[in-house]
């Protein structure tokens, strides 16, 4: 699948670029074209002005020069005075006895497109744009001007037209190369970059099938709990087996809802933001997770600055949810006798809520591969209540608001993690002793509340 969709955004993205490439090349050859051809016009227009001043000022021209003068420019000279043609045999790149039938088809084009000498003293006709004479093609220009004696001298100037020709198909042949080497080049690219797009939908599909396939596991342990459970039951068995499908069905429950959560999270099916206070969320915490630590004989802190802490945008039982995913971790984490501390406080425009353990911590390598689906610290742990979503939820929770969560080292070496919030530009901070009003007796003024 991943190969044929990068084959298919490959193909698109070369045609699209050869598209765009074919109408870059052809307007440049054409532009590239019309300008060698302005430049060969000047370049003639340039050896007639030169030719004929020679004609009009030095009436002695010796037959060599004007030989040099064909052979050097590709052109050929005809010279007729008083109506008679002058004799020179021409240069040697045009055989002489093409000269004659050349002279009066040149002659005769010139006349025929209007030319009349007899008009003015000086004037210049162009003949047909193109005179062909077997494999050559010419392109003309017929002149007369008035000599001291009372005559007339005509001349006609023919270019061949082979050197444009050939300078024409060169400039197509490099713009063709430069069509397949640049459309090559830009295949290779569009291969590159469909690839790097196809890169995420791979990456999704592969953690996709992951998921379902860790999902499987998880559900599987307590489906053959219950199967078996309630097979023995059927039989007249009841015993504990009752007490087992219970506790299986709610880790199934807890399980599912899980995956409802993450699923929400990544369709950004995220309830309405209110203001939410941090101090309320962190006090709250405290109190649901005392009675849990107390069981578990672990000593859990809640510090709170002196001054309140500003509301954040969110969802209360959302946020919540966070916190006891943190601290549900740091009690399944900490070593009986160990200390859990809540805490909070503003930095750089951005409300910290932190959940620190002075368990065994989290190394740096880890730090990232605990918010994946399913993944333990300790693989070897047999507690089913954690089955690797808890902080994979927090954080996909965290990201609807805003808001990120990381993991770090704590002072003494337990782990630390950081539930980081935006707050709002627009709001304003409630008193402190009406804030907890409602929620009873606060932590005191900066000093720390703790389970006794």
């Amino acid at each position: 699948m991943i190969k044929k969709l990068r084959r298919r955004l490959t193909l698109h993205y070369a045609a699209l670029s050869g598209l765009v490439l074919l109408a870059t090349c052809v307007s440049g050859f054409l532009l590239s074209a019309r300008q060698q051809r302005a430049a060969d016009e000047l370049l003639f227009q340039t050896h007639l002005s030169d030719l004929t001043g020679r004609l009009q000022f030095d009436r002695r021209i010796s037959g060599d020069w004007l030989a040099r003068f064909e052979a050097e420019n590709r052109l050929a000279v005809f010279l007729w005075d008083a109506g008679q043609p002058m004799k020179f045999e021409g240069a040697a790149w045009l055989p002489t006895d093409r000269r004659g039938a050349l002279a009066r088809a040149a002659r005769e084009s010139a006349f025929a497109a209007g030319f009349r000498p007899e008009d003015r003293p000086l004037r210049y006709a162009a003949a047909p744009a193109a005179l062909e004479e077997d494999d050559l093609r010419f392109r003309g220009v017929a002149a007369a001007f008035p000599l001291e004696d009372g005559g007339w001298l005509h001349l006609l100037l023919l270019r061949d037209l082979a050197p444009q020709r050939a300078a024409l198909k060169m400039l197509a042949l490099r713009w063709t190369a430069l069509f397949f080497a640049a459309g090559a080049a830009l295949t290779l690219a569009g291969r590159w970059l469909s690839g790097r797009a196809a890169a995420p939908v791979r990456d999704s599909l592969r953690r996709q099938a992951e998921f379902v396939a860790a999902a499987s596991h998880e559900l599987r342990g307590p489906l053959a709990v219950i199967t078996s459970s309630a097979d023995l039951m059927a039989e007249g068995m009841q015993g504990p087996y009752l007490a087992n499908i219970c506790g299986e069905a709610r880790r199934m429950a807890g399980l599912v809802e899980d995956l409802l959560t993450l699923a929400g999270a990544e369709a950004a099916a995220a309830p309405p933001a209110v203001p939410v206070e941090p101090d309320t969320l962190l006090i709250e915490a405290y109190d649901r997770f005392a009675p849990v630590c107390a069981q578990r004989g672990l000593r859990l802190c809640a510090a709170l600055p002196p001054s309140p802490l500003p509301p954040v945008a969110g969802d209360p039982e959302r946020l919540m949810q966070i916190l006891s995913a943190l601290l549900s971790n740091a009690c399944a984490y900490t070593p009986p006798g160990g200390t859990i501390s809540l805490s909070g406080r503003v930095q750089r425009g951005r409300v910290l809520l932190q959940v620190a353990d002075t368990g065994p911590g989290v190394p740096g390598a880890l730090r990232e591969k605990i918010f994946e689906r399913f993944y333990r610290a300790e693989p070897s742990r047999t507690d089913k209540a954690h089955y690797g979503l808890g902080l994979p939820v927090a954080r996909q929770l965290a990201a609807l608001y805003g808001g990120r969560l990381t993991a770090g080292e704590a002072e003494d070496g337990g782990a630390l993690f950081t539930l980081s919030l935006p707050v709002p530009t627009c709001r304003t901070a409630p008193r402190r002793d009406e804030k907890h009003r409602a929620a009873g007796p606060g932590p005191g003024s900066g000093q720390p509340r703790s389970a006794r």
